[in-house]
């Protein structure tokens, strides 16, 4: 019979040997089955107990031979060690330095183990303050954004709402449109001025906008001859614009914009982009199915250089695609050449400037986009004036300067009022730069090679005259003062 004494020991020696507080200190005694049970601590789990004893079996097979089964004892929650009182006491008995051994190892494994988990702990903490940083920076990106979007739509709204007053006041004591003929006589007649001129007379509005031009005086006195040549020779005029009716680009297809599946994304079907420099939109994102898009990429020196890319005006079924090649392109400004809705509410005359946030629900990125639209010029007709044209390309270009992705610009047809704006864009552009001399014939085709019906009307080519000369007039007159 085991004595309790013996079975307080056994305890000890027990936990002694596995280095860890398995068996707890109160016991009880089968008198009738001559059993003894046990219970465990609250820390130890049965797979522990498992665990250290098939160790110390592994010990006792290799240093002495002995042995005992785990299936000797019934291990539940309450633990039976009938038979393991001589097994456990007699090998602590007979093998002092193998206890010390399997104490010291077991308790350097959960040393070990410990370390392990307050690693992992410390790590998960790291990833989930990682976690933190991430969102938080997100939702502050967001809300930067936002402020800058509002920060930015009420200094345009002010700034705007200004230059409207003024424009209002000046045209307050005017009258109504201009005929061209008029018009071109009045710039005729500025070009012959002296640079000097009144000290009243206008200046458009370049004491707002800093110049930024490499032309010299000379030069821009060469092509104010040039441009009265145009304005003072009718026949000319009629004769240059007789040779661009008939000239034809050598790469001239349109077969994708003619076909079936396609004819329904086109406004007018005898006006269709070349294949050679039709925009083509990524067809796994195209609302409408395929790449086809009435859109064309205009460049002017550098091919490899989209300058611009004239559109058709979006139709109601064509809308998600003009927003995709905005986005694909990677835009940020929009020309708007149409006239605005009866419905829409106008508080300046001649333009007005929109932001919008173009958000990819896809990827999560957005950016603004800033429609500039001009009010003032019907379809069939021409701008109200040069001035108010001119006013509105500099707040384009001023707004737009340095932007490394196309200018989209768009009318009904993405031709007549587009092409004429573009083509002005592009004179004025190179003669910023500091060319001696510019051939509207010449870029007019190179544009029409690009895309067909550009310039639609004679008045349109001799309008762009005019508004160049009243341009380079008023540069002249600045560089002068």
């Amino acid at each position: 019979h085991v004595q309790p004494a013996q079975i307080q020991q056994f305890i000890a020696e027990f936990n002694k040997v596995f280095g860890k507080r398995l068996l707890d200190e109160n016991f009880s005694i089968d008198g009738s089955r001559n059993e003894v049970l046990f219970k465990l601590t609250d820390s130890a789990a049965r797979s522990d107990v498992k665990q250290y004893l098939d160790k110390l079996n592994y010990v006792l097979k290799t240093d002495s031979g002995e042995t005992f089964s785990w299936t000797k004892y019934d291990f539940g929650r309450q633990v039976s060690f009938s038979a393991m009182w001589q097994d456990i006491h007699g090998f602590c008995q007979r093998n002092p330095a193998a206890v010390s051994e399997l104490s010291s190892s077991w308790s350097q494994q959960t040393r070990v183990t410990s370390t392990l988990l307050v690693c992992a702990v410390v790590l998960a903490m790291i990833l989930a303050l990682f976690a933190l940083f991430i969102v938080q920076r997100f939702r502050s990106s967001k809300r930067k954004l936002r402020e800058m979007t509002s920060s930015t739509g009420a200094l345009d709204s002010s700034d705007y709402k200004e230059l409207c007053r003024q424009r209002m006041s000046e045209k307050a004591s005017g009258g109504g449109v201009e005929p061209v003929s008029t018009r071109l006589a009045a710039a005729a007649a500025a070009a012959k001025k002296t640079v000097g001129g009144s000290p009243n007379s206008p200046t458009g509005s370049w004491s707002d906008d800093p110049i930024t031009t490499d032309m010299d005086i000379t030069t821009g006195h060469l092509i104010l001859n040039y441009m009265e040549n145009y304005l003072n020779n009718k026949e000319k005029l009629e004769q240059e614009w007789a040779d661009l009716c008939s000239y034809e680009a050598e790469q001239r297809s349109s077969a994708v914009g003619a076909t079936p599946e396609n004819a329904a994304k086109n406004r007018y079907q005898d006006l269709l982009p070349y294949d050679h420099s039709r925009v083509k939109l990524n067809p796994e994102h195209s609302a409408s199915g395929g790449d086809y898009i009435n859109a064309s990429y205009i460049y002017d020196s550098d091919p490899k250089t989209k300058a611009y890319i004239l559109t058709q005006g979006p139709m109601e079924s064509t809308a998600p695609d003009f927003w995709q090649m905005v986005w694909e392109c990677g835009s940020v400004a929009i020309v708007n050449l149409t006239v605005h809705l009866v419905s829409e509410h106008v508080w300046f005359e001649d333009f007005i400037v929109r932001n919008f946030y173009l958000k990819n629900v896809g990827t999560g990125e957005a950016r603004t986009v800033t429609m500039f639209h001009f009010l003032a010029w019907e379809e069939a007709g021409l701008p109200s004036s040069a001035k108010a044209l001119l006013d509105f390309r500099r707040k384009v270009n001023k707004s737009y300067k340095g932007r490394a992705t196309p200018l989209v610009v768009h009318c009904s047809d993405g031709c007549g009022r587009s092409g004429t704006y573009c083509l002005l864009d592009l004179a004025l552009g190179r003669i910023a730069k500091g060319v001696k001399e510019i051939d509207l014939a010449a870029s007019l085709e190179h544009l029409r090679d690009q895309r067909a019906g550009l310039v639609k009307t004679r008045d349109q080519f001799e309008f762009v005259v005019s508004a160049i000369a009243e341009e380079v007039h008023n540069v002249l007159k600045t560089l002068s003062q």
